[in-house]
């Protein structure tokens, strides 16, 4: 029954991740019934049948929100200590790490991108880089492949590009001697060029300095998801047909209405990012970290299962929270809608009974104002 009890876990950090993008209990909770009974869940899931996609996918689940949980506000850094050991766990559980690693660091990357660097980010990544970091090299089987392997090389950048601009923040408050506080336009510019020049100079001493064989290439695996699954050059992974592209009759059968669900729901996400409720003049948003995290994991997660069959699995957890965005908005408006309507018949009511009641005459008995229908 692990299968199964790990399904469960799964489906409750579904809810958790939800309610932190969207802050609303019921998307949560049309995300987790959606995940419980998606079919390229279940494949992985089902009680009697064990695999390391059964231990791992809740250890992603987990992960996955001990990180964006840890973006909520200035104070909650300290759960990147979570997400670092959630991730410890996955490495020792599952080869799928990498995928977690990167799509955390590609995640840090574009907040950063798109102008939401915080000390909180440095200080939450860092905590889940070192913490990530230090226990994986203790299995053996993975050793110094995240300090040397192509595959670990983007979350490395992350690690020392986010200390880089937190660095430049110290010129922007004017904290440096010989720098006064910048405006936020002055400040852009003076950030894209220290990048530029900086990035201009690492490249150069690299190529310069560095051995060749320093970083080693791509795996059989990850090559796979960039080339044809023919062409890796590993004669396993060629041969293996969960490793050909999945084609659109699996989405009908693993995903079935809920592919069709998604982008609806992926769309609300995105409409409700402050950058363009901004152009749409509905104001600042909140909880913008995890909502781009949510777009991010659900575009990459979809372009690897269009990669590999196998890898459907994990577009079952972005789907899952997206259809849920989409079922449990429209239900929270008909609530709301079923509500408003209720109030307004009993306001109607009211203002009929008032109105009744300022037309009635009044009749004088023995010294007695005496309204028909009411005490005397």
């Amino acid at each position: 029954f692990l299968p199964a009890y790990c399904a469960v876990i799964t489906c409750m950090f579904t809810y958790l991740i939800s309610l932190e993008a969207t802050g609303k209990k019921m998307v949560g909770m049309a995300a987790c019934a959606i995940m419980a009974v998606i079919p390229s869940h279940i494949m992985r899931s089902v009680a009697g049948s064990l695999d390391n996609e059964a231990v791992g996918v809740p250890a992603i689940a987990a992960t996955f929100y001990f990180w964006v949980r840890s973006l909520r506000d200035k104070g909650s850094w300290p759960y990147g200590l979570l997400a670092g050991l959630a991730y410890v766990y996955l490495v020792y559980a599952w080869g799928g790490y990498i995928f977690v690693l990167n799509m955390i660091a590609g995640h840090a990357g574009c907040l950063c991108a798109t102008g939401h660097f915080t000390v909180n980010l440095q200080k939450s990544y860092s905590l889940f880089y070192v913490i990530g970091t230090a226990g994986a090299i203790t299995l053996p089987i993975v050793k110094w492949k995240p300090l040397r392997d192509m595959e670990h090389l983007a979350a490395m950048i992350a690690f020392f590009g986010l200390h880089y601009f937190g660095i430049l923040e110290l010129f922007r408050l004017g904290y440096i001697p010989g720098f006064k506080k910048m405006k936020k336009s002055e400040f852009h510019r003076f950030r894209l060029n220290a990048c530029l020049y900086t990035g201009v100079a690492i490249v150069a001493l690299g190529a310069s300095v560095l051995p060749e064989d320093l970083v080693g290439p791509l795996s059989a695996r990850v090559r796979g998801l960039f080339v044809a699954h023919t062409k890796t050059g590993n004669p396993l992974v060629d041969s293996v047909a969960e490793h050909q592209a999945t084609s659109p009759a699996m989405y009908q059968i693993y995903f079935h209405w809920v592919f069709y669900l998604f982008p609806a729901g992926a769309l609300l996400v995105l409409v409700s990012t402050t950058h363009v409720s901004k152009l749409l003049n509905r104001g600042k948003q909140t909880r913008d970290e995890a909502k781009y995290f949510v777009l991010c994991l659900t575009a990459v997660a979809y372009y690897f299962s269009q990669r590999m069959s196998r890898l459907v699995l994990l577009f079952a957890f972005p789907a899952s929270i997206c259809a849920g965005v989409a079922v449990g908005t429209a239900l929270d408006w008909s609530a709301q809608q079923l509500v408003s309507d209720e109030a307004k018949a009993d306001s109607d009511d009211e203002e009929e009974e008032d109105e009744k009641e300022a037309k009635t005459p009044s009749k004088k008995i023995e010294g007695h104002s005496y309204h028909p229908g009411g005490d005397t």
